[in-house]
């Protein structure tokens, strides 16, 4: 930290909104920051000293950064970065002539003209022009001095953004252009003529291109567009701290929108007629040495500053700066750590800018987890407090320009209904009357044709969050109603959101309250539990919506026949409650789930149910994508745990809202007939009776004999040359999925006759899990590196494979089924016959014992899965049923991760049986049947140990390597 003796005082005149006083704010800096500021001032005006110049500059640069680093203020860094090139700036400007000088004027204008410049954040200027017949210039003076002008900006080695216009062409250019109105709301004189920029600063205010209330419509489309643009949730996993919801910009919107409206409202035209040059901005604080980011915010004090947000009180005020502090720290971190500019907060820069506010012993991820949580807390913030501004403005403008009269309708003796939006009839109403702080979310969730809650109820909402204690949470009357808002047959996860951002949801239910704004720290989770656990609720809301039939039609149609909708929707709000507290989460959650049934009176039974569901709501799809659901064995135990269909039926529907929760990509085609058929099966074996498996023989009779049927049907081969084909096949051939695809598969195989040639056959799967991919049949001699290079030949392709079974045929064949997309990791169609042809030729040189081609070059591992490296995890165990070793592989997800795996299996002489591939996320989870050659389990624990070992080194070696 600076030392006392070190440090000046820096008083910065600011410029004032208009109607205004003037403000000045006062920052503690470095005396060698100060010095550089003098530097920059006092350098002769002239172009030989433009090296100097930039010298300073950026000498100035590092010691902001060295500033930082010892926990100066962030506020008082970024008026100093505006200062140091306001004073470059005006210095290259005393190089114009004088004639020329003192009738232009040059104004800063958007972020920098409010003095919010970080280290390298472009300087946007315009240079003003007088109106040609109010000027005696020429043309051709003023052409090359502007030329030379510009051209001595640039040499300053800034990102200089400029225009240069007559007060007229800025009028013009705003009347056509929202950006363009915003950035002359927002400017500063640095040098020239103080009359044109009065001028012009008059008109910017004026009606004359923007009304008020044009304006604010406009505002509010371009941050609707921009929100979403990121799906409207300011929890990214890598937020952009300037565009995305609840960053700076929506700071800057609230600003702006009550710049024009308290500034230029009616037409009303500021004085600016005294307006002189400023070298800073308007802040109300004094902002002191502290510690970041902790005290980022500075001490605040009522001025005039908060009558520019009139709308807003000084607690509301106070809470928008610190939310804005902390962004700032996090922005001026990001230029620091970055050398540029950057305003995403990546995961690599997540961990550098966290362990700079931490001790160094603090593990990485929980530095971060810290951290992130922090900023979603202080965005959401920052998105109530628009939201307010928002409301007011729209409440405003409903009542004076589209109604034209108040439309005010009576819900009950505490709330009305004004132009469309809720109302407490009383700013008191909630001290009086508490359980009105559930209520008016009711009332919400009743009257769908209303807006929302009027931006004054929802201060006092926020300002009476005290009041929701645990004897409120107890309270009958409370969780009654609360229990109301669940049952009532609504978009359930509007007033469930409403209830988060205002603060309501996380101090009645303050297990919710732990869990909003974390972090899960990989790519599999790509929203924080509390934003996935809305968007569970809003899946659930869709299957009893139009909606859900064609995103979810199977669980869409079950929904409808649940017996108590409500239950659902508790099980996904408590599903992931537990997380991050360590311990198994779906076990604490289950007590969790129970303490809210006993609060909230639900039976007993629908106790049991909720708790096993939360418990168990992760059993479905680890199931599904894990084990083999075509094996009979597998479904009877799977069935086991379940005491009735109405637990089936709950955990179903609550895993599908669950995957497509998790991530916009992970629900498709695949896991969606994946968990269909699991359903499907287990509802059949609870029909049957739970001590009553299906006989593996009589399944695989009667699926020969389905087969059987639909083959003869066409006359083309006779069941005597099908039984000579299915008798030389294992008995788990005929476990698949689809009986139309083992028809196929045989009358594929039956034409290609005794021919020795390889046979390829690439087609769309038809039915079962398979439906909607490729399926690929190779059949040919049985050669020791067949899978791996049939795998090796995808991966080359860029195509993903799902699922691969191998099948031994007698004489001494191999019958290789693959699953696989049809399009590479950027969604390109690979056209069959690019599949065909790269299939042939690696079976050619392996039936004729030639080396395979090169397998593909490793793709540069993304920026993000580099970040998310974990060394490889390998599990083998038997399985006394089917004597086979089932062997797991958890890997980062790099190209040719299956190659290698079949690499290892050649090396180590091992068989493979079956093959299911899980990518989520940033992690690849991978579950192989296997065997020895004599098709026995693997039983050495030697070679079980070496088996593990080569693949973990063969795999992490690959890691590194794509790095």
């Amino acid at each position: 930290m600076p030392s006392a003796h070190d440090t000046v005082t820096l008083s910065l005149q600011g410029n004032s909104l208009p109607n205004a006083p003037d403000l000045t704010t006062t920052f503690v800096l470095p005396t060698s920051i100060e010095a550089v500021i003098e530097q920059l001032r006092t350098t002769l005006p002239d172009a030989s000293a433009i090296p100097e110049l930039r010298k300073q500059l950026q000498n100035g640069n590092e010691l902001l950064f060295n500033s930082f680093d010892s926990g100066l203020d962030v506020r008082a860094l970024v008026a100093a970065r505006s200062v140091l090139v306001d004073s470059a700036l005006q210095t290259v400007w005393k190089t114009l002539p004088s004639e020329v000088g003192s009738q232009l004027c040059l104004i800063a204008v958007g972020g920098y003209g409010r003095g919010e410049l970080f280290p390298y954040s472009d300087v946007d200027l315009l240079i003003l022009l007088p109106e040609p017949d109010a000027t005696d210039l020429q043309e051709s003076v003023l052409e090359q001095s502007l030329s030379q002008l510009v051209a001595s900006f640039w040499d300053l080695g800034l990102d200089i953004g400029h225009s240069v216009r007559t007060p007229d062409e800025c009028i013009e250019q705003a009347s056509a252009d929202i950006t363009i109105a915003t950035n002359l709301l927002e400017t500063r004189l640095l040098a020239g003529s103080s009359d044109l920029y009065s001028g012009l600063v008059i008109r910017a205010f004026s009606d004359e291109s923007w009304t008020s209330r044009d304006f604010y419509i406009a505002k509010r489309s371009e941050q609707a567009q921009r929100h979403k643009k990121y799906e409207d949730t300011e929890y990214n996993l890598e937020p952009n701290l300037k565009t995305s919801p609840g960053g700076l910009r929506d700071v800057q919107t609230i600003g702006w929108i009550s710049k024009r409206y308290y500034g230029g409202i009616g037409g009303s035209s500021p004085d600016r007629s005294q307006a002189e040059p400023v070298t800073g901005l308007s802040f109300d604080n004094e902002i002191h040495e502290g510690e970041m980011p902790d005290n980022v915010a500075g001490t605040m004090q009522d001025s005039a500053d908060i009558g520019h947000y009139s709308f807003l009180n000084s607690s509301e005020f106070r809470a928008l700066k610190e939310a804005e502090n902390v962004l700032w720290w996090l922005r001026f971190g990001l230029h620091r750590i970055c050398r540029r500019s950057e305003n995403r907060l990546l995961f690599d820069h997540q961990r550098t800018l966290a362990l700079m506010t931490q001790d160094s012993e603090t593990i990485a991820v929980e530095a971060v987890e810290a951290m992130m949580r922090e900023f979603y807390l202080h965005s959401q913030s920052i998105q109530v407090l628009n939201d307010v501004m928002l409301q007011h403005f729209d409440e405003v403008h409903r009542n004076f320009h589209e109604t034209g009269s108040e439309n005010i309708r009576a819900l009950n003796r505490r709330f009305q209904v004004r132009n469309l939006y809720i109302e407490a009839v009383s700013p008191d109403i909630f001290q009086q009357q508490p359980f009105a702080l559930i209520e008016v979310f009711l009332l919400l969730a009743q009257y769908e044709n209303v807006l929302g809650i009027s931006a004054d109820t929802i201060r006092a909402i926020r300002e009476n969050l005290h009041l929701i204690t645990e004897r409120f949470s107890r309270d009958l009357i409370n969780t009654s109603l609360f229990m109301e808002i669940l049952k009532t047959p609504h978009e359930l996860y509007k007033t469930l959101g409403a209830m988060k951002r205002y603060g309501v949801l996380g101090r009645y239910l303050p297990a919710f309250g732990r869990i909003e704004g974390q972090m899960q720290h990989d790519l599999f989770h790509v929203y924080t539990v509390d934003v996935h656990t809305l968007h569970f609720i809003e899946n659930i809301d869709s299957l009893f919506q139009e909606s859900g039939k064609t995103r979810f039609p199977n669980a869409h149609d079950l929904a409808a026949k649940l017996p108590k909708r409500e239950l659902l929707y508790i099980a996904g709000l408590f599903h992931d409650i537990a997380k991050g507290r360590g311990g198994d989460h779906s076990e604490l959650g289950a007590e969790e789930v129970r303490e809210f049934a006993r609060r909230h009176q639900l039976s007993q039974r629908d106790t049991s149910l909720l708790a096993w569901l939360v418990e168990n709501h992760l059993m479905m799809s680890t199931t599904a994508q894990r084990r083999d659901i075509s094996d009979p064995v597998v479904i009877h135990e799977f069935a086991q745990r379940f005491d009735s269909n109405i637990h089936l039926d709950y955990l179903y529907a609550m895993t599908v809202c669950d995957i497509a929760a998790t991530s916009p990509n992970l629900w498709n085609s695949w896991r969606a007939v994946l968990l269909q058929n699991l359903y499907t099966e287990t509802r059949a074996a609870l029909a049957r009776g739970k001590g009553k498996a299906i006989n593996r023989e009589e399944w695989i009779a009667s699926t020969r004999s389905e087969v059987l049927e639909i083959l003869l049907e066409d006359e083309e081969f006779t069941e005597a040359q099908l039984s000579a084909l299915w008798n030389q096949l294992d008995d788990e051939y005929f476990q698949q999925d689809s009986t139309r695809d083992i028809a196929s598969q045989t009358a594929t195989i039956l034409r290609h006759g005794d021919s020795t040639a390889p046979l390829v056959s690439i087609e769309q799967a038809r039915g079962g899990t398979a439906a909607g991919y490729l399926e690929v049949l190779v059949y040919m001699e049985d050669k020791e590196k067949l899978f791996a290079g049939i795998a090796s030949t995808f991966d080359k392709l860029d195509l993903g494979v799902l699922e691969a079974r191998i099948f031994q045929v007698e004489g001494g064949l191999s019958l290789s089924l693959f699953i696989v997309s049809e399009t590479d990791s950027r969604d390109m169609l690979i056209p069959r016959q690019d599949i065909l042809k790269n299939l042939m030729e690696v079976l050619d040189a392996i039936q004729n014992n030639r080396p395979l081609p090169p397998p593909r070059q490793n793709r540069r591992t993304s920026r993000q899965l580099q970040y998310f490296s974990f060394p490889t995890e390998v599990v083998l165990s038997n399985n006394a049923d089917t004597m086979r070793t089932i062997l797991s592989v958890v890997t980062p997800d790099r190209s040719g991760v299956l190659a290698r795996i079949a690499s290892v299996f050649v090396t180590m002489n091992v068989q493979i049986l079956r093959a299911r591939i899980a990518t989520l996320g940033e992690r690849v989870e991978d579950s192989f049947e296997i065997c020895e050659p004599d098709d026995s389990p693997l039983s050495n624990p030697e070679r079980c140990t070496e088996l593990q070992q080569m693949l973990c080194e063969v795999l992490d070696r690959a890691n590194e390597n794509a790095a």
